[in-house]
């Protein structure tokens, strides 16, 4: 019995002398794993510190190296590269004046627009009286098949439409027409569409032309205009010889009192006069009716120049070097074989034009009109080529240039912008699309382009988003006179137009 407690004893004795050992031995592997903590934790901070006294060090003299005398520091980064750049750009400040005559045109386009249906709906609730007799498509018909409206139309008439007693008929010539469509034609609450003297002739450019005015009957004032010409025009069901209305414009006084319903009845009689029996027209407004809406779309080139002008709004808390660096133009040509068409590459490039039927309703150039309406205006169209090894022209693209005059008061700081319109264009699946309208862009920048401007029609749509295009809530519905045509989209017009 002794013996059994005396091994017990032992047993005890021993198990607590292995408990202090193992504690003892927890202690130090402790105390070193926090020795071993804390030296990691000096080491990561002395690092730290170096690391910020190194960038520091570098910024402060990147600084000191590049803005001496700045007393902020911005930094911009700009393909992988870092410039240093102070934000020296500022929006224009507009005196008490100045902000008046800003409201005043916005009221003004507001009462302009009201004065026409700009949209499907608004045009159900809207009365066409004065285009009674013209043979427009109803407005609430739903066309499924195409075909004339009426098959055989009846002899045009000698005598001229029959208007108001205070207005007479007269012709418009080209020096007239620059000068009233200066004044009167499309615009905006900052700018002015302007056409010069040469880009009407070109715009004009037909076996038939017309150029109709409506003048004050005693002090012989024009007050209306509607130009147009003859062109040929193909869709899915026929061959159509068709009068394009290309101007249609009305002074601003004399906007609401129907001219514009009779400017289309007098063309309308002298073209029938001339047997055609078919027309084609694009309009902002929504005249009986539409077979498709297109919508513009701009692209600015002068950030800087836009910005400073008073032009472009930035985004709720977006900066303009945000802004300059996302529409930054890429530096030189990335298509192979992409270059500016000679003159003797018409023919081919005619030739590759008209096998491009892809689209639902779209144009028919004879080898002369195309020759005289891509080659004989230089200033105006310029077009570019896509080249393969073997010499032959894949691709084509041309665009329009013309001016936009800047109203009181944006033409205080600026006077006019230079702008390039997306013109005809043939695509091959050889090169990608959004690269050769980056060379584009690229062309347009180096010849002081300011804004690159398009119509969502034709292939055009394939590449807005990707090319930064933004819309301007302008829109352009296309019609047939005398011609039922159903509903398409916008990008299954194949016809160009001039904004």
């Amino acid at each position: 019995m002794f013996n059994y407690y005396n091994y017990f004893f032992q047993f005890l004795v021993k198990l607590f002398l292995v408990i202090i050992n193992i504690g003892i031995t927890y202690i130090k592997m402790s105390d070193n794993l926090i020795s071993e903590i804390t030296r990691v934790s000096d080491n990561l901070q002395k690092i730290s510190v170096d690391t910020n006294t190194k960038l520091n060090n570098e910024k402060k003299i990147r600084v000191c190296d590049t803005y001496e005398e700045q007393k902020e520091e911005k930094k911009i980064r700009v393909d992988d590269t870092y410039e240093e750049k102070e934000e020296t750009i500022f929006p224009p400040k507009w005196s008490d004046a100045e902000g008046k005559l800003m409201m005043s045109h916005l009221i003004n386009q507001y009462e302009y627009y009201k004065k026409y249906p700009r949209t499907q709906e608004a045009a159900l609730k809207w009365k066409y009286g004065t285009f009674k007799g013209v043979p427009l498509p109803k407005i609430m018909k739903y066309v499924l098949n195409e075909g004339p409206l009426i098959k055989q139309l009846p002899k045009a008439t000698e005598s001229n439409t029959i208007i108001d007693s205070k207005y007479i008929w007269d012709d418009v010539t080209y020096d007239e027409l620059e000068i009233f469509l200066s004044k009167n034609y499309k615009k905006t609450d900052k700018y002015t569409v302007n056409y010069s003297k040469d880009f009407i002739k070109w715009a004009l450019l037909g076996d038939y032309v017309w150029s109709i005015g409506i003048r004050t009957n005693k002090k012989k004032i024009l007050c209306g205009v509607i130009c147009a010409r003859s062109s040929k025009v193909s869709t899915l069901m026929a061959y159509l010889p068709v009068v394009e209305i290309v101007f249609l414009v009305t002074k601003e006084s004399q906007r609401g009192k129907g001219l514009s319903g009779f400017l289309v009845k007098e063309l309308y009689r002298r073209a029938r006069i001339n047997d055609f029996s078919y027309g084609i027209y694009s309009s902002t407004a929504v005249v009986p009716k539409p077979f498709a809406q297109s919508e513009l779309y701009h692209r600015y080139l002068s950030v800087e120049k836009m910005y400073t002008a008073g032009l472009l709004v930035l985004k709720d808390k977006e900066k303009v070097s945000t802004r300059i660096t996302s529409l930054k133009i890429q530096n030189g040509i990335c298509t192979p074989g992409f270059r500016k068409m000679n003159d003797s590459e018409i023919e081919s490039v005619w030739k590759l034009f008209n096998k491009q039927n892809i689209f639902s309703v779209y144009p028919v150039f004879s080898f002369e009109s195309f020759k005289q309406r891509f080659l004989n205006y230089p200033d105006i169209v310029h077009n570019y080529v896509v080249e393969t090894i073997t010499k032959e022209i894949t691709d084509f693209v041309s665009y329009i240039t013309y001016d936009y005059v800047m109203l009181p008061p944006y033409n205080r700081l600026c006077k006019s912008l230079k702008v390039a319109l997306i013109y005809y264009t043939v695509f091959s699946t050889n090169n990608a699309i959004s690269k050769i309208l980056f060379d584009i862009l690229y062309e347009c920048h180096t010849q002081g382009i300011d804004i690159v401007a398009m119509y969502n029609t034709m292939e055009n749509r394939l590449f807005i988003t990707e090319l930064t295009f933004e819309s301007t809530n302008h829109s352009k519905f296309f019609g047939f006179v005398n011609w039922n045509m159903p509903i398409i989209l916008g990008n299954q017009v194949g016809l160009a137009s001039i904004e």
